[in-house]
C-alpha cells in the first residue's frame, strides 16, 4: 500500500463494525443526494452509505 492510501470506512451490517471498503463508488441518488456504494473487506458485502463516508 502506498502512504496516500485511505479506505472509505463504512458500517457493515453483516460484521456489525465499522469495516475498510473496497470497490467504492460514489454516486448521486435520483434526489441528488451524494451516496456511497462499496464492499466489504472482511465479508465481502455489498454496502450503501448515503453521503459521502468521513
Amino acid at each position: 500500500m502506498c502512504a496516500s492510501y485511505n479506505p472509505a470506512i463504512m458500517y457493515c451490517a453483516l460484521c456489525r463494525a465499522n469495516t475498510p471498503s473496497r470497490d467504492v463508488e460514489y454516486i448521486t441518488m435520483r434526489n441528488g443526494r451524494p451516496a456511497t456504494i462499496a464492499v466489504c473487506i472482511k465479508c465481502g458485502t455489498k454496502k450503501f452509505h448515503q453521503g459521502v463516508p468521513r
